[in-house]
């Protein structure tokens, strides 16, 4: 099955790397989408996002280590469609509950110009140590580390007594 994802996989975490794995266990190629700097302005904390650059090494390193890079193919996507609005080629999108409205978005914009819809697979999210799913927003905002796990608050310096 040929596959598509996209995402800004910023701070890539367990949640991205279980995504990821899930994804390439069921499909043979896929192709990646890794939002621009540009488009990854409109996200929350925005001024904390890797660069994109920094993004796609740390994808790579990983895909690599996990042994599916060879089955990949990774491009700068701009919106949140990137190419598949014009891939003939395309089976199936991966999303979790968070991106599954764009997922049927894209299936949407296929049928417009006469595509077959591709089938959407939904990957369950990851909890982090909060019980709440892995976020790279919380990572940015320094609440969790990319495993999840809550990120002490530094404590407060105790006011010196004249």
């Amino acid at each position: 099955m040929k596959a598509c994802i996209g995402g800004t996989f910023d701070h890539l975490h367990k949640g991205h790397k279980r995504f990821l794995d899930k994804v390439f266990e069921q499909a043979d190629t896929v192709f990646v989408g890794i939002t621009s700097d540009s488009f990854a302005k409109s996200l929350p904390l925005a001024d904390k996002v890797q660069h994109f650059e920094e993004r796609k090494k740390a994808l790579k390193d990983y895909l690599y280590s996990a042994g599916y890079l060879d089955r990949a193919t990774i491009e700068e996507i701009n919106d949140i469609f990137g190419p598949a609005t014009k891939a003939s080629d395309l089976e199936a999108i991966f999303c979790t509950s968070k991106t599954k409205e764009n997922s049927l978005k894209l299936n949407e914009e296929r049928m417009k110009v006469a595509l077959r819809p591709l089938r959407v697979i939904e990957v369950d999210l990851v909890e982090g140590e909060d019980e709440n799913p892995i976020s790279s927003e919380q990572i940015r905002a320094g609440e969790i580390n990319t495993e999840g796990k809550k990120v002490p608050e530094p404590e407060k310096e105790e006011e010196e007594e004249e």
